[in-house]
């Protein structure tokens, strides 16, 4: 016959998941630092090279996007996921996976999209206030707008974020990052008022 695990027994299993569950998850915390900390640069100077009209700015983003890829998906694992729903234990991961979500849709879709209109942005600087393009303006309105609506939408994300003031680079790396979306959401969302004038 068997019996029954005794309660001292429940109570060390659950312990052991417990302590492995957290282990897991600063393992994969590590590794979203790791691919997060690579991806800045690159999106540092991505983020240069779309400003200036570099064509080599999209190979710049692809390969910030592999590593906010790892990075986002490391986030998105079942153990990462649950401990970051425990109240107040939590938070911090909450916090990291907002980070890393808003920087694989900055690498991977917001930037490209940039890149895309940057050209015709380019041209429209260019021209004189006498023979602005307007077929360039129109062209681009859409795409702007749909840019534009991606960063509010990032930033809202990472200022709803969990503080944690506790954990100081954690907590850089959240206002670093949302003074940087701050920075590109605000000329894209001038040029986009430039452009519905226009229009």
């Amino acid at each position: 016959m068997l019996r029954a695990p005794k309660r001292s027994t429940q109570l060390g299993l659950l312990a052991l998941a417990i302590v492995l569950a957290l282990g897991w998850t600063l393992r994969e915390s590590y590794v979203v630092e790791e691919r997060l900390t690579a991806a800045k640069a690159a999106l540092t100077s991505g983020r240069a090279q779309v400003l200036d009209g570099d064509p080599a700015a999209r190979q710049t983003l692809a390969r910030a996007a592999v590593d906010t890829k790892i990075a986002r998906d490391a986030v998105r694992n079942p153990v990462f996921s649950l401990v970051a729903h425990v109240p107040y234990l939590g938070r911090p991961f909450r916090t990291i996976a907002g980070i890393a979500e808003v920087s694989d849709e900055l690498a991977g879709r917001s930037l490209p999209r940039l890149v895309d209109a940057s050209a015709g942005l380019t041209a429209v600087r260019k021209a004189s206030s006498s023979d602005l393009p307007l077929g360039e303006l129109s062209r681009l309105a859409k795409p702007l707008t749909a840019l534009d609506r991606d960063l509010q939408r990032q930033v809202f994300g990472l200022e709803h974020l969990p503080s944690s003031p506790r954990i100081g680079p954690l907590e850089n790396a959240r206002t670093t990052l949302l003074r940087q979306l701050r920075g590109v959401a605000g000329p894209i969302g001038a040029s986009f008022v430039v452009n519905d004038g226009s229009t």
